[in-house]
């Protein structure tokens, strides 16, 4: 083939699809609070949290309800990091970013631990989001098989299985990370196998006060 067919370099442009999925970090001092709160929750309550809730949410048996006082705390603590998904995601979408009134309405503590999983879900609300609060070192240390999702994982799922379609975004998270997402984008947590560990995470679900944006 004559030189002046073969390309040097060849421009492409993948844009972005489907749901906005973001992630960010919390300060080691939130996650530290947070880790303290919640232990106290679980150290005090016997209140587990059954299979559906009221508001039909998946949850577990080794979920707890965070009190109201904690979810204030938390909510006005949060703030900074649910403008700024707002704020990316109108960037995202070439659109103005208005600062949005909101409130979580639900909060809960998960204690993950061996087998422990949670199958596909989704959540009520506007957005959810989650938070890791204490990822065990073991838990990267699992063997697993590569056309698998690694051991305490969180995968998300959006879309039908295609041809040329991934359709998935599988996370293994770290502790300190935050993943904020449309409530109805459907989501699964992956067991892990090592014995007297915790794997501590919050989730909530929030919701906007003023119902104009197109998250």
């Amino acid at each position: 083939m004559e030189n002046k067919f073969v390309p040097t370099q060849i421009p492409n442009f993948v844009p972005g699809w489907g749901p906005f999925l973001w992630k960010s970090e919390l300060l080691s001092s939130i996650i530290d609070e947070l880790l303290k709160r919640t232990n106290a929750i679980k150290n005090n309550s016997e209140d587990k949290l059954s299979s559906f809730n009221e508001n039909n949410i998946m949850l577990n048996s080794w979920s707890y309800p965070i009190t109201e006082g904690d979810l204030e705390w938390f909510q006005e603590i949060l703030n900074p990091w649910i403008q700024t998904y707002l704020k990316s995601f109108a960037q995202f979408n070439d659109d103005t970013y208005n600062p949005m009134r909101y409130f979580i309405n639900q909060l809960w503590v998960n204690y993950q631990k061996q087998y422990n999983f949670n199958p596909p879900h989704s959540h009520n609300g506007n957005l959810s989001f989650v938070v890791y609060l204490n990822i065990p070192k073991e838990m990267y240390d699992e063997e697993w098989k590569s056309n698998e999702p690694k051991p305490g994982s969180i995968t998300f799922r959006y879309g039908e299985r295609a041809p040329m379609l991934d359709n998935k975004r599988t996370f293994v998270p770290k502790t300190g990370d935050i993943f904020i997402f449309p409530s109805w984008l459907e989501h699964m947590v992956v067991p892990f196998k090592t014995e007297s560990i915790e794997r501590v995470s919050v989730s909530g679900n929030i919701y906007f006060q003023n119902n104009n944006n197109n998250v």
